[in-house]
């Protein structure tokens, strides 16, 4: 534990300095206010389940912890619509936008060591109150969106699919399997259930359609092939690709879960698109 804890400390400091160097100068710009309004729906959004929680609106630090983990990824990608397209400023977008998740992730950093005071923020994101979890499952989360954000944007499916994977099947299987799955264990690992993989399917596909569907109309995925049918796409090797990810989140991982499920998803939609 302590040998993979230092792994992703390295991990996230190599991010932040290439992120960093990777970012041009700081001019005024489409790409500087789309920046700010990612950064101000993020935390609004994480305000916000503080908040309800506080409230005790939502009582179950489970719940409260995936109603983060659903919303975080999906407003963030709303956001990169209103990043540059075209043009230097528009191959610069993603060093923009994936400060955003790389300042929060820092953020978690900071309190999961002990440097920054944030109980609420520990409340919401804890599956015991310890702030040390931070370190692991959430730092994990925010690595993953930095990586994402840089390497594949919505240039191609790839990014979009595994972060909806990430995010909305991850938290739906969660769920699913806290409220229907305590009568039906999975034969591999009893702590998971078939509610809960049925879940992780349903909404890993149906979000990962809607934003291939959206991120298309609005003219990205420039990577693809012009052969490319987001109809094929969705309903046949995106089948494939949540199936698989379905699989890998169902295995008995618990601290790393949310890089496998990001890697098996990368993995399989890459393959698809050496096919195309």
């Amino acid at each position: 534990r302590i040998a993979s804890f230092q792994l992703m400390m390295m991990m996230m400091m190599m991010m932040t300095v290439i992120v960093m160097s990777a970012l041009p100068s700081w001019p005024a710009g489409v790409n500087t206010n789309a920046m700010l309004l990612s950064f101000a729906v993020a935390l609004l959004w994480l305000e916000a389940v503080k908040l309800i929680q506080a409230r005790r609106v939502v009582t179950s630090r489970v719940v409260a912890r995936k109603i983060v983990h659903i919303g975080t990824g999906p407003l963030f990608m709303l956001t990169w619509l209103g990043f540059e397209t075209a043009g230097a400023e528009g191959a610069a977008a993603r060093w923009y936008a994936a400060m955003v998740p790389l300042a929060i992730t820092v953020k978690f950093v900071l309190v999961g060591l002990g440097v920054l005071k944030d109980r609420e923020t520990v409340e919401s994101m804890s599956r015991s109150g310890d702030c040390t979890e931070l370190l692991y499952g959430p730092m994990l989360y925010g690595m993953v969106f930095v990586l994402s954000t840089v390497w594949y944007w919505a240039d191609t499916t790839t990014g979009i699919v595994a972060l909806s994977l990430l995010c909305w099947g991850d938290g739906m299987a969660n769920l699913a399997g806290v409220w229907f799955g305590r009568s039906n264990p999975l034969p591999h690992n009893s702590k998971k259930s078939w509610a809960g993989s049925s879940g992780f399917f349903l909404s890993s596909w149906l979000s990962s359609a809607v934003f291939i569907y959206l991120f298309s109309a609005q003219g990205f995925l420039r990577a693809l092939p012009a052969s490319f049918s987001v109809g094929s796409y969705v309903t046949g090797p995106l089948v494939v690709v949540c199936l698989i990810g379905t699989l890998v989140e169902s295995l008995p991982i618990t601290e790393l879960d949310n890089l496998t499920v990001f890697i098996a998803a990368v993995l399989a939609d890459k393959v698809f698109q050496t096919a195309l």
